[in-house]
């Protein structure tokens, strides 16, 4: 009975010892992961900001991009008790890389679901300026603290109510740097409630 108790305790403590073990495994997993998030997308800021993508520039419409960024992250937010709305009627021509502006927009939508809790309203809309035009993605949520608003592009920055949040804090930085390639400027505001960011054609603020 004694040897069969040791025996018992012996395969507990082994279990649990696999348990920790495990999960030390899992975290070490997860922060590779995340280095690695990192400095893939340093790297690919890196090569935005030399303009090595011009290359693949092609005319295209970019509110059908947001359109079809927007109707994938539609079920998701919905899922979370979130709306997004999309107030883009009339096509915005450009030259651009597809590829990079559906990760603009992306980056922009996935990081109004990630910061605003459920019951919010997300909208993306476009409208015609002299200059060309300017592109909206405002959100309901709690917002960004006013002398946090110019730094929320900078890379691995991250505003202090975001902090807790999964995230490298280059997302936003990532957005600025594919905007700027295609002639945008990135700009956030007060949405009062909530944060708004718009991309307009560089002239617009200037």
């Amino acid at each position: 009975m004694a040897r069969e108790k040791l025996a018992a305790a012996r395969g507990t403590k082994y279990i649990n010892n696999l348990h920790a073990d495990r999960g030390a495994i899992e975290t070490a997993i997860a922060d590779i992961e995340s280095v690695l998030e990192t400095f893939n997308a340093l790297l690919r800021i890196g090569q935005i900001e030399a303009g090595a993508r011009r290359a693949a520039f092609r005319p295209l419409d970019l509110a059908e991009v947001a359109r079809e960024v927007t109707e994938a992250f539609q079920l998701a937010a919905e899922g979370e008790g979130k709306a997004i709305v999309l107030g883009l009627d009339a096509p915005v021509s450009v030259s651009g890389d597809k590829e990079l502006l559906l990760q603009m927009i992306a980056n922009l939508l996935d990081n109004a679901l990630r910061h605003t809790p459920a019951g919010v309203r997300i909208e993306v809309t476009g409208e015609r300026t002299p200059q060309g035009f300017l592109l909206s993605f405002a959100d309901s949520g709690p917002g960004v603290a006013p002398e946090e608003l110019r730094a929320i592009f900078q890379r691995f920055y991250r505003a202090d109510a975001a902090r807790k949040a999964p995230g490298t804090g280059n997302g936003l930085s990532l957005v600025a740097a594919i905007a700027e390639l295609h002639g945008l400027k990135s700009a956030a505001s007060d949405n009062r409630p909530g944060l708004r960011i718009t991309l307009a054609t560089a002239q617009e603020d200037e």
